[in-house]
């Protein structure tokens, strides 16, 4: 914590010391009395801006994913334990990324003597990237702004991810395709998927598959019948070359980026009842990209999975010219064995 005089506090203080001096100079007892009568608010701002600042908790939370050129929502939680609260408390520069605009304040007393108050701010960061912020910073002049007390939180790294792009809409189409006739032809890949209904009884059903409730409503025996889907295995690959230009580059990373999200979103609920991915299932994603820090990541498409890559994606550069890591499309593909496998240098043209 510190504190210090603000500038309306240094004209006080000198005009302070003068009457003083004046007092001492001239043995005017008044001087001493209107001198000492200042000290009071003097003293008295130092002593509660230090209190009120003091006794804050403050904590910033940003959401889990932000994406460049997206808007989002950061809250600030302030909580005031000292007996004047929060009153003239103010939140200085909560994101220095962008412009942030102060959407909605919240502010309620849930118990004795404490005061909690929730700020929400709207902003939009121009570029992807790994930034650190500095430290949230709080500060108070109350009661007479004589004094300003500031507190200053600890620094937080804001990953921010590649701006996302609309993709093709039959970017997935094709393999969809391929998919199920790999179904139809009884590939390993296919296992019995969620319940979607009921039929008759024929011959070689087990007594397991018998709907006993459906079979004494309809009268007759019928089974429970189950969607069949395909377990797939997905392989990614991108190549960011140093001949792309800036704006090539960028539009890569966001397709990418884009990709993956979408990949990683497959297993929903909304993208599991959609007619793209209704018997199709993703087991395995395996996303490979070269660029001057090349990586190669594999995992269960999840949230965990999406916010590694993204991570990996939010500070990528490109390959260099003198760079010995190239991968030929025969080289990946025979990597990729086995994968449906999907090209970005395909969806960018």
């Amino acid at each position: 914590m510190k504190i210090r005089l603000t500038k309306e506090g240094l004209y006080y203080t000198g005009i302070l010391f003068c009457i003083f001096f004046a007092g001492i100079v001239r043995g005017v007892n008044l001087l001493y009395i209107i001198s000492g009568m200042m000290m009071g608010p003097f003293l008295f701002n130092w002593r509660i801006s230090r209190a009120v600042i003091r006794k804050v908790k403050m904590k910033r939370v940003f959401p889990e994913m932000i994406f460049a050129q997206e808007p989002f929502f950061l809250e600030i939680h302030l909580e005031g334990a000292s007996k004047y609260g929060l009153e003239g408390v103010v939140v200085q520069n909560p994101c220095d990324l962008g412009e942030m605009e102060l959407e909605k304040i919240q502010e309620n007393r849930p118990r004795k003597k404490v005061c909690v108050q929730q700020l929400k701010f709207r902003g939009v960061v121009p570029q992807r990237g790994v930034f650190l912020l500095e430290g949230l910073k709080i500060w108070t002049e109350m009661p007479f702004g004589l004094f300003r007390a500031q507190q200053k939180g600890d620094p937080y790294t804001l990953v921010v991810f590649p701006k996302r792009v609309e993709l093709p809409p039959n970017w997935w189409s094709g393999r969809q395709e391929k998919n199920e006739r790999e179904l139809r032809l009884g590939g390993r890949t296919s296992h019995v998927g969620e319940f979607s209904g009921v039929r008759d009884w024929r011959s070689g059903d087990t007594r397991r598959m018998i709907h006993w409730r459906a079979s004494a409503k309809h009268q007759t025996l019928v089974v429970r019948q189950r969607e069949r889907v395909s377990m797939i295995q997905v392989y990614v690959f991108a190549d960011f070359s140093p001949e792309m230009d800036e704006a090539s580059f960028e539009k890569a990373v966001s397709v990418t980026a884009s990709v993956v999200y979408d990949l990683c979103r497959m297993s929903d609920v909304k993208w599991r009842e959609s007619e793209m991915m209704r018997h199709v299932m993703i087991s395995s994603l395996t996303v490979h990209v070269l660029a001057e820090r090349s990586f190669l990541l594999q995992g269960t498409p999840n949230d965990f999975f999406c916010r590694e890559v993204l991570t990996e994606l939010a500070q990528v550069k490109k390959r260099k010219q003198d760079s010995s890591e190239t991968l030929s499309s025969e080289e990946s593909m025979v990597s990729s064995r086995g994968m449906h496998t999907i090209f970005i240098s395909e969806l960018l043209k």
